[in-house]
């Protein structure tokens, strides 16, 4: 590999760090100065509910508690009300895409507007995390879904919006928890056919909750910088480790391969198969519940063409 390969590949890791590149969208929070508060630091992209970026109550702050990649991730607490403008988009498919963790007896919310114009907003989605563990969706009208989250663990979230079709989808961790019409609106009462905004508001008293990696674009995952990005498989440490009862594995593929991803006892059982199928390149992630399993060291390993690579998780309950 050549010295100018090198760099323009380091050089496009750097600028996809944090990036707004036409109607796209992607930062992993590292950029951001820790203790910070994100749209004082960043007001092109990110804003608050009253368009007062620094504002003492309303913006978000960096922290480096919890990091589902790096070191850093953007906090919501109680009063903040941040927001990231996405355009006043009126066709198209968007996808909106980022990573939560809430720790235990903390709550957490969100939402996605179709229009964000202060108290005449109009909001499309609305997602509580109470807590308690359910979480409950307005969307389409009031309550019309609900969904177990994990406390101490990250998992991520998709809402799918395609305005040319007047709908939207939420996804958790890859999961369809919700299909409606987009111009509902949040509760029913109707909506715009547009995508405004998504404001993470700290609602409730406890609320606390992380976010990272958030992607905004046209496609699932900046897709079109993976294919330069991945010079070689790789297989992560999982996420949390321990672990009670469900994990995260993330895997890296950088040619399209067969790809098996197999769990293991510790001695040497098959215990289940959680990816065996054909994979294009990309980044991709899958959850393990391990509720009926007792206690003790397990085994993960990742075959994908000649790559084989192993991992040892600890279950713990």
């Amino acid at each position: 590999m050549n010295k100018t390969y090198l760099f323009c590949l380091s050089f496009l890791v750097i600028l996809i760090n944090s990036f707004s590149l036409g109607q796209n969208y992607f930062t992993d929070f590292e950029n951001y100065s820790a203790g910070g508060q994100i749209a004082c630091q960043d007001s092109i992209n990110w804003t608050t509910w009253s368009l007062n970026p620094c504002d003492p109550v309303e913006d978000g702050y960096i922290s480096t508690n919890y990091a589902y990649s790096g070191t850093k991730s953007f906090v919501v607490l109680p009063g903040n009300d941040v927001v990231k403008l996405l355009g006043n988009l009126t066709s198209g498919t968007w996808h909106i895409s980022f990573d939560v963790l809430i720790p235990s007896a903390k709550a957490g919310y969100f939402n996605l507007l179709s229009i964000f114009n202060g108290s005449s907003s109009e909001w499309a989605i609305e997602i509580f995390f109470p807590d308690g563990g359910v979480a409950s969706v307005n969307a389409g009208g009031t309550g019309t879904a609900q969904f177990v989250f994990p406390y101490d663990t990250w998992f991520s979230v998709e809402i799918i919006v395609n305005l040319d079709s007047d709908s939207g989808e939420l996804k958790i961790n890859d999961n369809s928890i919700y299909v409606w019409q987009w111009t509902l609106g949040a509760t029913g009462t109707g909506g715009s056919l547009m995508l405004a905004a998504i404001d993470f508001f700290g609602l409730y008293t406890n609320n606390e909750m992380y976010v990272d990696n958030f992607w905004f674009g046209d496609t699932p995952v900046a897709v079109e910088f993976e294919e330069t990005i991945l010079t070689k498989f790789s297989l992560e440490q999982n996420y949390p480790n321990p672990f009670n009862p469900s994990t995260r594995i993330q895997y890296k593929v950088s040619s399209n391969s067969q790809v098996s991803l197999v769990v293991y006892d510790l001695l040497g059982k098959e215990i289940q198969t959680l990816v065996n199928e054909e994979k294009a390149v990309g980044t991709y992630e899958i959850t393990w519940y391990a509720e009926q399993l007792p206690s003790g060291v397990y085994f993960y390993q990742l075959r994908a063409g000649s790559f084989l690579d192993t991992k040892k998780m600890l279950l713990l309950k």
